[in-house]
């Protein structure tokens, strides 16, 4: 666990990268097809209850930070991120 002063709000320096929002969202669509259902809501609300969505974002899936190459989800995670946080996915970065 981090320690608090540790913990702080994306920025230019750090960024948000895709490669871990792919790791997460894929997460939270699976458990919701696996244990929860086809017909919830579940990935819609690890967005929703996410703080700090950013600007400071980059798609750095061509070249992940994260030692991951292929993201089979990745146009099911665009949809929702698109259709959740549509201002700061909008702002999303190349790398």
């Amino acid at each position: 666990m981090n320690r608090p002063e540790f913990i702080t709000v994306p920025d230019a320096k750090y960024p948000i990268v895709q490669s871990y929002v792919d790791i997460f969202i894929s997460g939270c669509l699976e458990l919701s097809q696996r244990v929860i259902g086809e017909n919830t809501d579940f990935a819609e609300e690890c967005v929703t209850t996410t703080a700090d969505w950013s600007s400071h974002w980059v798609n750095d899936r061509l070249y992940p930070r994260r030692p991951f190459i292929y993201q089979p989800k990745a146009s099911k995670i665009d949809a929702l991120l698109a259709k959740m946080v549509p201002d700061q996915f909008k702002q999303i970065k190349i790398e």
